[in-house]
């Protein structure tokens, strides 16, 4: 009885071990293959929010003037940036249920528009999660406008996205 106790107990750990150094082997080539995979696909590879693996997040902040008038600016700014205003999303009109996606959307995109015409606009836009952008513009006692602005997200979208507001002062 002994005898046939300890020809399975081995048979059973032959087969155990070298089950195992065939998922070792088995682990070594998948490891090999999605590597090899990873290295040609690198940049088709996209995270969650649609951006390609290993992309940067950043938190920028910076400060511009420009001599022109602070309502021209803020009107080339909302323009290139594509910043609306709520008035603009949401229509007045009687309440339907259009009218509360939209409002979702509005507070989706955490957007802010304050206006002081003449004096002060603030406004601040979520682009789709990639980047969230906040521009303030100030007249300044010269004549032209103080421009404040920040940016928090994807190094790539912000990026262009301050390329743009550099582009319309």
């Amino acid at each position: 009885m002994n005898k046939k106790f300890l020809l399975i107990s081995t048979m059973g750990l032959t087969l155990a071990l070298t089950g195992c150094a065939g998922n070792k082997q088995l682990n070594e080539t998948l490891n090999y293959a999605s590597t090899t995979i990873t290295d040609v696909l690198g940049t088709f590879l996209v995270n969650k929010d649609g951006m390609a693996l290993g992309s940067k997040k950043e938190n920028k902040k910076g400060e511009m003037s420009s001599r022109k008038n602070v309502d021209i600016v803020y009107l080339r700014v909302k323009r290139e940036l594509n910043m609306q205003s709520i008035d603009e999303i949401m229509p007045v009109r009687t309440m339907s249920t259009k009218d509360d996606w939209t409002r979702m959307s509005v507070e989706e995109d955490d957007i802010i528009h304050v206006v002081r015409p003449g004096l002060f606009y603030k406004m601040a836009r979520n682009y789709d999660g990639k980047c969230y952008m906040t521009v303030t513009l100030e007249k300044n006692g010269k004549g032209g406008t103080s421009v404040y602005w920040s940016a928090k997200g994807y190094q790539e979208v912000c990026s262009v996205l301050v390329k743009d507001l550099k582009k319309a002062l």
